[in-house]
């Protein structure tokens, strides 16, 4: 198996897409995906889906299908509300009272607030009426057409920090991670050791946040910052080379100012995916492999979620001493077809989902670890699940329920 760490850029527009991937005229009923959350769901006229209601109201653009009604218009892509839950494992509209959130949920929420303000507007009838609403404070570009990789934009990943390790009198670009808070960066345990390629230690030693490109000069007119790393915090229980339990938290040396270039993403708490098909994938890592060198601009690619199951058979041939299938505390996500993946420089990088109560906020499914060489035919790759380290995770970075 490979450490992971890129991206290979395909762009494909589709309307409707079946289950076997097929284009066809839609129907009521048949299914569909809605492009903004990557969520299953169903053909289905406007005014009967409360969902896409919702999603208008959320910013979200509606997914239309190739189909039409009784009457021409286009029918919409619905998520199921009897499904839906609140990105936590709770279905809509239940009671939570039985059910204490968790430390991470009760800090999404927080930081989650500062992303939103109050506004008002007066609606131009005869008689006017002043309506208040919630605007979101971000910059949206949402994932409609994507399918490959392709190039961010400034603040649509404000969570995305660079890792460096020291080399001599310079820093060099290490790996991708994630900001969760005002002083922890999550991350991969294997960005810590030693590489194959080069049996010198290159341990994390700085973070850069709230930058597009990591070149020596910044193009893209971001106000970045490096941040030293106070402490390296790996899993108790990742012993290298083998390749389970591979994440860790970076302890920074100083706290973090939240702007609008710099702030968390939130934690997922299921122990799947929920009804989220496909996941994004962010990072710096390599775009051509005839020229293996760190992409200098920041990277997003729509990625499919797998069955542990499936990809335990199409893996079945890499398995050896580091990697002997997965665990419940793996994710798989690929694109079987090949051509599509993340590979060096993207390890310790985020796969996650978008919230779809606020456009601007990220939840964090997975961290990207290992796979079997990048982009390969029937070779998806192999994260590790976030859900599965929550209580690790809490207990250092918010020791005592309140950020340390």
């Amino acid at each position: 198996m490979m450490l992971k760490r890129v991206f290979w850029i395909f762009l494909v527009i589709s309307t409707f897409i079946d289950v076997e991937g097929q284009n066809k005229e839609a129907s009521v009923g048949d299914y569909c995906v809605v492009k903004y959350t990557n969520e299953k769901g169903h053909c289905q006229k406007f005014e009967d889906c409360s969902t896409a209601k919702k999603d208008v109201k959320n910013g979200y653009k509606t997914t239309y299908c190739s189909g039409t009604d009784e009457s021409g218009r286009l029918l919409i892509c619905c998520r199921d509300s009897s499904l839906e839950t609140d990105g936590v494992g709770l279905k809509l509209g239940e009671d939570s009272s039985d059910r204490p959130k968790r430390i991470c949920e009760k800090k999404c929420e927080e930081y989650t607030k500062k992303l939103i303000e109050s506004a008002s507007f007066v609606t131009l009838t005869v008689e006017p009426v002043k309506i208040l609403t919630d605007n979101s404070l971000c910059k949206f570009a949402g994932n409609a057409l994507i399918i490959g990789g392709m190039k961010t934009e400034p603040e649509e990943f404000p969570h995305m920090a660079a890792i460096f390790y020291r080399d001599a009198d310079t820093y060099k670009f290490l790996c991708t991670g994630s900001l969760i808070s005002y002083k922890f960066v999550l991350t991969a345990g294997h960005c810590n050791q030693s590489t194959e390629q080069d049996k010198s230690p290159q341990r994390a030693a700085l973070v850069r946040l709230g930058d597009l490109n990591i070149g020596q000069t910044p193009a893209d007119g971001t106000k970045r910052i490096d941040i030293p790393i106070r402490k390296i915090h790996m899993h108790p229980e990742y012993l290298p080379p083998v390749v389970y339990n591979d994440i860790a938290l970076l302890e920074l040396e100083r706290t973090v100012a939240f702007t609008p270039a710099i702030r968390p993403a939130c934690l997922w708490t299921q122990n799947g995916v929920g009804h989220y098909v496909k996941g994004t994938a962010t990072g710096w890592g390599v775009t051509d492999l005839k020229h293996p060198k760190p992409s200098e601009v920041l990277m997003k690619l729509l990625v499919p979620f797998r069955e542990n199951k499936l990809c335990d058979e199409k893996l079945f041939s890499g398995r050896g001493l580091t990697w002997d299938g997965f665990t419940d505390t793996q994710l798989c996500a690929g694109d079987l077809d090949g051509g599509h993946d993340t590979c060096y420089g993207d390890s310790g990088g985020p796969i996650q989902v978008e919230s779809r109560d606020n456009k601007c906020n990220y939840y964090l499914v997975g961290v990207t670890s290992v796979g079997k060489g990048c982009g390969e035919k029937d070779h998806p790759s192999i994260y590790t699940r976030v859900s599965s380290y929550l209580d690790w995770i809490e207990g250092i970075v918010w020791p005592d329920g309140s950020d340390s």
